[in-house]
């Protein structure tokens, strides 16, 4: 019984330094300076569902920050990403991103679409191998930004910057419980 204890008590004591290293991570990586005029913004899929424009979006939080990026950078040309599609929708995340980021201001010219892949690491090898991304920033939640820029490096996206968006839509522990169950999985098999 004892030996059972010791190994329950030695695995959490285990968690919560991996937690507690990955929170201050997440946090760190969030508040990092994001490039001027960069050549490229990647936006990456977040579920969009039928919450697209809904403030208490994910997506949309990190489409508002982009569309202020984007009108300040009037250089900086757009890859939308998501190849999702939901029941209650007929187009790909990549599609709705880019109608929403056209409904705001943004030309549709500086917009190309990677609406096949279905994941963070697929639209990461998507864009870099169908575009010419040069100088890059990645548009992301802010808890999802270490993650984010872990994958790009992995994959040569460089330089890269990135553009948290603030995340108000989500409780603060949901989200940073999820992320960290996450990027412990991307660590080991996002390669």
């Amino acid at each position: 019984m004892k030996k059972r204890t010791k190994l329950l008590l030695s695995v959490a004591i285990i968690g919560l330094i991996y937690s507690g290293v990955t929170v201050s991570l997440i946090n760190r990586s969030h508040h990092d300076l994001t490039y001027k005029n960069a050549d490229s913004l990647i936006i990456l899929n977040t579920t969009h569902e039928e919450t697209i424009g809904n403030k208490k979006s994910l997506l949309t939080e990190q489409l508002d920050t982009s569309i202020t990026y984007l009108k300040n950078n009037p250089k900086t040309q757009v890859i939308s990403c998501g190849g999702k599609k939901t029941s209650n929708s007929s187009i790909t995340e990549a599609q709705a991103i880019k109608n929403y980021l056209t409904d705001h201001g943004i030309s549709p010219d500086r917009i190309k679409l990677e609406d096949n892949a279905t994941g963070k690491m697929e639209n990461l090898m998507n864009a870099k191998y169908h575009y010419d991304l040069g100088k890059t920033v990645i548009a992301a939640n802010d808890f999802q930004m270490y993650r984010t820029k872990l994958l790009a490096n992995r994959i040569g996206i460089k330089p890269v910057s990135g553009l948290s968006a603030p995340s108000t839509s989500q409780p603060t522990f949901k989200k940073y419980t999820s992320e960290v169950v996450t990027l412990g999985y991307s660590v080991i098999f996002d390669w």
